[in-house]
Parts: C-alpha cells; structure tokens; sequence
C-alpha cells in the first residue's frame, strides 16, 4: 500500500505544465510510457498490487492503446495525438494519513495522454474528457486507492521509521475507486473538484476541491520553451463517515489490539493545505518538477486518537522528480 498516492495527486493537478515545447500550459502533467509497452511494463512494476486492481491498472494500459488506434479510417493517425512521459524522483511524506513518522521513497512517474481527451497515471489514475470547452472539463475518473498497511511500509520506501501507531489497527486494503471530475479554468486559474467513491472494502465517499493559479518566468534568452512554471493554491478534503472512519476511527476491536480508545469519525472537511509546484524544462524533452505541499487535518480527522496521540495534524509533503518525454 503506497502512502504516497494521494499526497502525489497533488503535483499532479497544481503543477499543470511542460507541454510540448509550445510554451504553453498543459491541463495534465505530461504522460508517460509508450503504448505498445503499457500493459507489460505495468505488470511487471505493479506484481505488489491484489489481481483485481493489476488486472485493472493493465486494462488502463488498454485502453490506452484501443483509444490510440480508434481513429476513423478516413484520417490518416497524426503522431502529436499522444504524448508518453516517463520519470521518478525522491518523495517525503508522512508515513501514513496523520503520521508523526516520515518516509523517503522513490518513486516511479508513468503517464500517457491522448489529444486532450484521455490521461491515465497510476496516482491519478485514468480520466476522459466526457465536455471540454475553452474554460471546461469534465468526465469521469477510475483510479486505486492504496490504503494503508498495519506497518506504514510502502514498496517504494528508501528509508524512514516504520509508525508503531497503527500496530493493532486493521489494514487498508488496495482497491479501485471510481468518480466524477470538473475542472474550470479562466484564464491562468484552475477551480478542480472530484468526486470519488471507494469500490471496495469501505465504500467510501470523499471530495477533493483545489483552486490553483499558474504563472511563468521566462528565462534571458526570451525562450518560452524554457520558462520555469509554477502553480500554487490552496485544497480542501471533504470525506463521508464511511472514509473518515476507514482512516481515523478506531472500532472496539481495534481499540483492544492497539490501546487506542475507541473512536467514531463522522463526516465533514477533513483536511485544509495549500501546494506549491514548479516545472523547470532542461530541454525539449527534459524537465526537472518540485513539489511542496502542507495539509492541515480538521475536524473528526484532527480529533482522532489515532492524530492526537500517536500523530500529528500538520502534514508535509515534498518532492523532486525528474521526466524525460518520450
């Protein structure tokens, strides 16, 4: 269970930059992956993940590959229709949802693109453009929800301590979660909100809403290609109890395994923060992208044994990754 797929979202929708070589702001981060090699490289990467959730991560790469070549027989294929970015970089995060314990990991970046229709990453997931205007979008979402281990481990930890706060708590399993997205986008602002229920094990509801203001620095040469691009502004966490409890209430059996009192969370705003992202392109096909994120946890999430004696309601993320555009 990867502890850094939702904090990593964020970088994901804020620092919406390196296009291709148009100087210009993309809606999405640049994919990556060829499509041909999706479905093989994914298995391989992801043999961590339940059958379910691999067999959907390769059906994704699919997708990719069946949008690809679904073009009408009378329009000749152009090759700009997709763009394939590969990457990874190093990730600080807390351990776990309201930890006090950090983690460093490396983590790996795949992402693949179709025109401005179809996305599809592993943090967030795969998304289609149902309406797109010049100032909308807006469609559905199919994505995973890592969950959480007893442990706080991730396959992709470096180093970092292992919590001892969830020892006695239940895990978290890895499932899909499906959804909804809008996004609106005046000028050089983004107003995104999704809407994402948890198809597993808890059935979970939570609300993701961000507002994000895009601007760039255009280096002394008077290359646009080469502008630093940055994003910042602030995101709010809605959850239902059914999230809310999955991740912050403590059942009377839980509370037996781990001595924490037991707890339940009812639904409400459960985290406040604000992000910071910047996108520095080396070349055409190089960039080196920075994250900083801190999340306020509030409400019944804040107020949760779990956050008020063994955690901490203040949450850091930060990051630095390196993609390469295929």
């Amino acid at each position: 269970m990867v502890a850094w797929a939702r904090p990593k979202k964020a970088y994901t929708r804020a620092a919406e930059g390196w296009k291709d070589g148009s100087g210009q702001f993309s809606r999405e981060l640049d994919p990556i992956t060829r499509h041909t090699r999706l479905g093989e490289k994914m298995s391989s990467t992801f043999d961590f993940l339940p059958s379910q959730v691999r067999a959907t991560v390769l059906a994704i790469g699919c997708v990719v590959v069946t949008v690809g070549h679904s073009q009408p027989s009378g329009r000749p294929t152009a090759t700009t229709d997709w763009t394939f970015s590969v990457g990874g970089g190093v990730l600080v995060s807390p351990a776990f949802p309201g930890a006090s314990d950090y983690q460093v990991s490396l983590v790996p970046d795949i992402r693949a693109s179709y025109r401005d229709l179809f996305t599809a990453s592993v943090d967030d997931g795969a998304r289609y453009h149902l309406i797109k205007t010049d100032n909308w979008r807006v469609g559905p979402l199919l994505g995973i929800d890592f969950g959480r281990d007893q442990d706080g481990s991730s396959p992709f930890k470096v180093t970092g301590n292992s919590p001892e706060a969830l020892k006695g708590l239940p895990d978290i399993e890895t499932t899909l979660e499906g959804g909804m997205f809008a996004a609106y986008e005046p000028g050089p602002w983004t107003l995104q909100v999704d809407l994402v229920r948890t198809l597993g094990e808890h059935e979970g509801l939570h609300a993701d809403l961000s507002l994000n203001y895009r601007w760039s620095v255009t280096p002394a040469s008077g290359n646009p290609r080469m502008a630093t691009r940055f994003s910042t502004g602030p995101r709010l966490t809605w959850a239902d109890t059914d999230d809310m409890n999955a991740y912050f209430g403590v059942s009377t059996a839980a509370s037996a395994g781990s001595g924490l009192p037991a707890y339940q969370a009812q639904s409400g705003v459960r985290a406040v923060g604000w992000g910071l992202n910047m996108i520095r392109p080396l070349n055409d096909r190089w960039a080196v992208l920075a994250i900083a994120n801190f999340e306020q946890l509030t409400g019944d999430a804040a107020d949760s044994p779990l956050v008020r004696q063994e955690g901490e309601p203040k949450q850091f993320t930060a990051g630095l990754f390196v993609s390469y555009r295929l």
